[in-house]
């Protein structure tokens, strides 16, 4: 059972690039300046939609006094509010107009527009897009080397993101020339102790981990335990990250009772720290659920997956991704107790959120595919197991190409 992982892995994908404001106010733009603060403090207590009124409002008096960097800068993060709702076509859309709007005007070669780059870049990462993630964190790099040359921590941060694109595309050699010139640079300027860069040590483990070198993965995550309970102590959520990670790994040696133990560990500094409502506490409950499930103790398992489950629906409501995930994990535990009519309620439900939040074409929704496929082959009813692989095979090569692991656990399922 493949366990949803807390790592840290994303950390620099999500930290936002705060704006800089080379720019004097006009009078002329007071107003705007004014709408874009209004829209800041909406943006951070979540009020999305209002957020997107001032943006909106800000943006149209930036473009019309051609204040391009402080337009971009709006849009920027006007497409933000809708990723964080989850509208990733709108969110890209908005921010594509804006770059290419910005680029008839001003020079590509500016640290704002970077930002901007990097944004849409984490945008298509979200929506399921490696490679056009990939162009605009290329061309990210390109701007932040020549702008604020080799050893700067905005040259790492993009390092990273390419990396973690390319663990995400099982590419591990290339990720982990990537992750390692990110670490290389943080290294350089802050020394050993400290926390990002035990977040790059968190990181290259993890990609040792997905390459089944798990010596390497553990000395590696270790490495970033030990930095983060120097710098934090034992009772921090990047202690409890760590401990997690460690689990995983011990997980996928199946050495179950150790990965329990860390994952336990992971569990009690997670709930003193944040309550029992919290989505990585559901986390815990989840990856816990996974050993027992290994482990063949699906009455566990399922105490464990559907805590995690309750947890999520509490604080995330019905339609999210992580509901789903928990879902498909539900419905794993069915089929291996062999009640396939549980597994496919299961399955199905996974399913149908992921299509309303992702779409048709992304890979989650191709996992589930082939998931109801599996059910459908341990039926014995052959035809309808392969119209699912044939679905997930469609949508995996298109989003990955031909020459992807995953494609070919669909080509081998199918045969």
């Amino acid at each position: 059972m493949k366990t949803t992982k807390i790592l840290s892995i994303f950390l620099l994908l999500l930290s936002c690039n705060q704006l800089s404001f080379a720019q004097d106010i006009t009078t002329d733009t007071t107003l705007a300046n004014s709408y874009f603060e209004k829209a800041k403090d909406n943006y951070k207590n979540k009020s999305y939609d209002t957020a997107i009124v001032y943006f909106e409002k800000a943006s149209m008096m930036y473009e019309n006094h051609e204040q391009w960097r402080k337009y971009l800068q709006s849009e920027t993060k006007h497409g933000e509010c809708y990723q964080k709702q989850w509208q990733l076509d709108q969110a890209i859309a908005t921010l594509k107009l804006a770059i290419d709007k910005t680029l008839l005007h001003s020079n590509e070669k500016d640290t704002i527009v970077s930002d901007a780059y990097h944004r849409l870049g984490l945008f298509h990462a979200y929506k399921g897009e490696p490679d056009l993630a990939l162009v605009y964190w290329e061309k990210t790099l390109q701007i932040r080397k020549e702008l604020l040359g080799e050893k700067h921590i905005k040259v790492a941060g993009s390092y990273g993101n390419i990396g973690i694109v390319y663990a995400n595309k099982s590419e591990y050699d290339l990720a982990l020339e990537y992750l390692l010139k990110a670490l290389q640079i943080k290294k350089e300027l802050w020394g050993e102790k400290h926390i990002k860069v035990a977040g790059s040590y968190n990181n290259i483990g993890a990609v040792y981990e997905n390459k089944s070198e798990y010596d390497l993965a553990l000395e590696y995550h270790f490495k970033s335990l030990k930095i983060t309970k120097e710098l934090l102590g034992e009772k921090h959520s990047l202690v409890a990250t760590s401990y997690n990670n460690i689990g995983n790994v011990y997980a996928d040696k199946n050495e179950y009772d150790l990965a329990l133990e860390y994952y336990f560990k992971s569990l009690q500094i997670t709930k003193e720290l944040l309550g029992e409502k919290h989505t990585d506490v559901a986390f815990s409950y989840n990856n816990i659920g996974g050993v027992y499930h290994e482990k063949n103790e699906y009455g566990l398992a399922l105490e464990y997956l559907f805590k995690s489950l309750k947890i999520k629906k509490e604080i995330l409501g019905e339609k999210h991704s992580l509901v789903a995930t928990s879902y498909n994990n539900i419905g794993l535990v069915y089929q291996d107790k062999s009640e396939y009519d549980l597994a496919l309620e299961y399955y199905q439900k996974s399913l149908q959120i992921e299509k309303e939040l992702l779409g048709e074409k992304h890979t989650l929704v191709a996992t589930s595919y082939n998931n109801i496929g599996l059910v459908y082959k341990d039926k014995n009813e052959y035809s309808l197991a392969l119209e699912y692989f044939f679905k997930s095979l469609q949508i995996f090569k298109e989003l990955l190409g031909e020459k992807h692991t995953l494609v070919a656990t669909s080509y081998n399922n199918i045969g």
